[in-house]
């Protein structure tokens, strides 16, 4: 916890410095630092998800994680879950129907607008960045069928996959934001438990996200 309070804090004082003149940063560049700013509160604070686990970060199955950052009018969302809880498997995908599977994924991920609904204020999705390159099969070359060491005799590159989605929204009103859903009628891809961080230009938080509890309360 110690760390998302130092995190939460950094990004208040450097944005309270922005605001006050106290870096040396001109008006044309101020939009651009503060997008920079959010995407860093968004790393730092999965940094920190990281760390909490002594560096080595367990796959728990039917688990994820959501980091949200909001700053003035744009809000940030990064989704990372292991390929099982999503898919599951976690090996690149071979068979028709893990190959559908990762498409499958892949187009819900991609449909931020229905993964996510606001109260308080109409939020616009502006940007989706989905990563699925842990599962998805690799082509094959021409002559792979003459190497002895082809992939039917290799071993799998990892035993755990992630895959992740990262959002960017535009808000309406900046400071009228107050709950976050995720998914309609339940967690999406059947996930059990999502592990939720939050930081604010006002607050910071933690929650955890179950099929009968989707919302996140932000204020």
């Amino acid at each position: 916890m110690i760390c998302y309070i130092i995190v939460s804090s950094c990004f208040s004082f450097v944005e309270s410095a922005i605001q006050h003149g106290k870096l040396s940063i001109s008006r044309s560049d101020q939009t651009l630092n503060r997008s920079r700013l959010i995407e860093w509160a968004v790393y730092a604070t999965l940094f920190c998800s990281f760390a909490a686990n002594g560096g080595s970060k367990p796959h728990v199955h039917g688990a994820a994680e959501i980091t949200l950052a909001m700053e003035g009018h744009t809000l940030e969302i990064m989704l990372t879950s292991p390929a099982i809880s999503v898919l599951g498997f976690e090996n690149q995908a071979r068979s028709d129907a893990q190959l559908q599977a990762v498409a499958d994924a892949e187009k819900t991920l991609s449909n931020g607008a229905d993964l996510f609904d606001f109260s308080g204020t109409q939020c616009t999705l502006l940007e989706a960045d989905v990563d699925l390159s842990a599962v998805q099969a690799e082509q094959q070359s021409q002559d792979e069928h003459h190497d002895h060491h082809s992939s039917a005799h290799k071993e799998p590159a990892s035993s755990h996959s992630d895959i992740s989605a990262h959002y960017r929204f535009s808000c309406a009103e900046k400071l009228q934001l107050k709950t976050v859903r995720f998914g309609s009628n339940s967690l999406p891809f059947g996930l059990e438990s999502v592990g939720v961080h939050w930081v604010t230009d006002s607050t910071q938080g933690a929650a955890t996200l179950t099929p009968g509890a989707q919302v996140v309360e932000l204020r």
